[in-house]
């Protein structure tokens, strides 16, 4: 897993590079980002791509002819062929996800991934984005998600970092200083 994420980084890195130079960042995720989505809508093409018996070549070929018909850039068409051929294709989407990692640091973005204990409301949300602006210096959007087990409160996680203000964890801290 971690030669994968290694892997995809250099991957990444090399296209963010060319997208950087040519000043098409937007373009080249929002193409990765329609890949992406017609392999994961087409179960057929993505058993063809990882399918290990079928030649690189013969894939380069393949996915040459998708883009083509994709009308993706030449940099994001060469991109995808050379994963086909050097049998990299099933790092695809690790590729992309460090990709838009790179892209959003770039970009002084951030996603706050939080849990709270029911849905959150758009106000409430906005506040909490606004907070983690301001906490992390970067423009934070938020991806939630409801973990009934946290009993209250949220917990939020920003490239790595955790801030915990969860019901559960403050229980389980009283918890461990009332034993002391």
């Amino acid at each position: 897993m971690a030669m994968q994420a290694s892997l995809a980084r250099r991957y990444a890195k090399a296209l963010f590079s060319i997208a950087l130079e040519d000043r098409q960042l937007e373009k080249v995720e929002r193409e990765l980002a329609d890949f992406q989505a017609l392999v994961e809508s087409n179960r057929e093409l993505a058993t063809y791509l990882a399918d290990p018996t079928i030649l690189p070549t013969d894939k380069r070929e393949a996915l040459k002819g998708i883009t083509e018909k994709m009308a993706l850039s030449e940099t994001v068409r060469n991109f995808i062929a050379l994963l086909g051929e050097k049998g990299r294709i099933d790092a695809f989407q690790a590729i992309r996800a460090a990709f838009r990692q790179m892209a959003d640091d770039h970009e002084g973005k951030a996603v706050a991934h939080v849990s709270s204990a029911t849905s959150m409301a758009p106000d409430l949300e906005k506040n909490l984005a606004a907070t983690l602006s301001k906490l992390t210096g970067r423009t934070v959007a938020i991806s939630s998600k409801v973990d009934p087990e946290l009993l209250g409160g949220i917990v939020a996680e920003i490239g790595g970092v955790v801030y915990d203000g969860s019901l559960k964890t403050q229980l389980r801290t009283l918890r461990e200083r009332a034993r002391q």
